[in-house]
């Protein structure tokens, strides 16, 4: 049962064209592959009957038999992708075969001799239209030199080997044969016309993909854009920093805030900008964040210059691409300390101002509240 089952497979994979993935090569493939298959089973046939027609001794035997062996050797030499190789080989074998036949059965009055036509569109269909070009032209001075030959003598036209009945055979056979060759040339272009407009549609069906997805992209381009803006324009000094302290972002303003360029902060870490943030502490802060995920709190900013100033610093730690950041919007509150420090030493001097004058008199209080 698996035998059975296995020598279709085996057939199957002899007789099916080559794949490849150039296109034209498959085309070419499979069109060369239907006429072999049609070709040698007719070489070989005519191969047997003629040997009890001519013996095994004539030359025209031998000449059949010559072609259907190199029939079979094309047809091998295609399954190793010589497609063009084998092409031009079979195309070569038919114009010699016909061309001595012509010799032997008396020239251009032959009427197979139309059978060149046929041969020059085989090439023309294996080939391509200039290589067909070629065929024909060699047809043409092959056709002039059996004329030529027929004059000087060479060819004897033998009127009684090509009867009326046969030249209508081998006329019918070349008008059969030339319309399986126009049949499959043009099945081939109406399945490459089909491929072509398949193909054209999804091109249009990705090309609009593509549109879609650009301008989606160009809005997000827009949205990146307006929010880095938002970022750089921002009136307040805004930070990115890393679990390691790296400062991974600064705006412009934040540059002006601690006299740094862009470059010298971004090389630098947070605890180099803060006296309240030392490399020993860091880890221990950066878990508090961590665990309390917003937090707003008051530390020292320290200039370029050496001087430090009170800052609010509101920050949360978020995780993007797999990394957490601190995100650090710092405000100047040097005006506010300043204000709070003022009501603090004006408190606690009505105090001791109350405390030194346990019973104030109207012009002690005024003068009190004036210095206030």
């Amino acid at each position: 049962m698996k035998i059975e089952t296995s020598i279709p497979a085996y057939l199957s994979k002899i007789i099916a064209p080559p794949i490849f993935d150039d296109k034209e090569k498959n085309r070419v493939a499979n069109l060369l592959n239907v006429i072999l298959m049609g070709f040698i089973p007719l070489v070989f046939l005519t191969t047997l009957s003629l040997f009890p027609v001519f013996g095994s001794g004539d030359i025209r035997t031998y000449v059949i038999a010559a072609v259907a062996l190199m029939s079979v050797v094309i047809f091998v030499i295609s399954r190793f992708g010589h497609i063009q190789l084998s092409s031009w080989l079979f195309i070569l074998v038919l114009w010699g075969t016909f061309s001595f036949a012509y010799y032997l059965l008396g020239g251009v009055r032959v009427p197979a001799l139309s059978i060149y036509i046929v041969i020059a569109l085989i090439a023309a269909l294996l080939l391509g239209h200039r290589n067909g070009l070629v065929v024909t032209g060699i047809c043409i001075v092959s056709v002039i030199g059996l004329y030529h030959a027929e004059n000087a003598g060479y060819i004897v036209f033998i009127v009684e080997r090509v009867p009326a009945k046969g030249a209508v055979i081998i006329q019918t056979f070349a008008l059969i044969v030339t319309f399986i060759m126009i049949h499959l040339y043009t099945r081939q272009m109406n399945r490459a016309l089909a491929h072509s407009q398949q193909n054209e549609e999804k091109l249009d069906e990705i090309n609009q993909a593509l549109n879609l997805e650009i301008a989606e992209r160009l809005i997000v381009e827009q949205q990146l854009r307006l929010a880095q803006f938002s970022l750089d324009s921002s009136a307040h000094p805004i930070f990115w920093v890393d679990s390691q302290a790296n400062i991974k972002y600064v705006n412009d303003v934040g540059t002006q805030f601690l006299g740094y360029s862009q470059e010298e902060l971004l090389s630098k870490r947070i605890t180099d900008l803060d006296p309240h943030l030392s490399p020993e502490i860091w880890p221990v802060k950066w878990e508090q964040f961590r665990q309390m995920g917003a937090i707003s709190f008051e530390s020292l900013g320290q200039h370029n210059d050496g001087t430090s100033y009170p800052v609010e610093i509101n920050a949360t730690v978020r995780e993007f691409e797999g990394q957490e950041y601190l995100f650090a919007y710092v405000t100047d509150i040097s005006e506010r300390v300043q204000v709070q420090e003022a009501l603090l030493e004006s408190e606690a001097r009505f105090r001791a101002f109350m405390e030194n004058n346990p019973s104030p008199s109207y012009t002690n209080c005024a003068l009190m509240s004036h210095e206030l």
